[in-house]
């Protein structure tokens, strides 16, 4: 079976093992860096998710429910009627799934 292949994986947790991310994408982006505030978030990740590109890219959507959560919301904000690539890690490997975010 052919992997799918993105430009960027973008994790939502630091502290996820990306080590199986050279498979499915040139380089990897953490939303969060698991040390700020709750409170400042939201802005990182409007700034880290404006160089996002639904056609070429994917969410890793492992971490904390509420940063999960809050990435779900931006990216809802961000590209209200594009389909969002999301990676769920099954029996050893991703299968991506495509979601509209509205």
């Amino acid at each position: 079976m052919v992997k799918e292949k993105f430009r960027t994986l973008y994790v939502v947790d630091p502290t996820h093992d990306v080590s199986i991310a050279k498979d499915y994408s040139e380089s990897v982006v953490f939303i969060s860096s698991g040390d700020e505030q709750i409170e400042d978030l939201e802005d990182r990740m409007m700034r880290i998710l404006f160089s996002f590109d639904p056609r070429q890219d994917a969410i890793i959507p492992m971490g904390k429910v509420t940063v999960c959560l809050l990435t779900g919301i931006v990216l809802g904000r961000l590209f209200p009627f594009d389909k969002i690539a999301f990676g769920v890690y099954k029996d050893g490997e991703y299968k991506f799934i495509r979601v509209r975010s509205n």
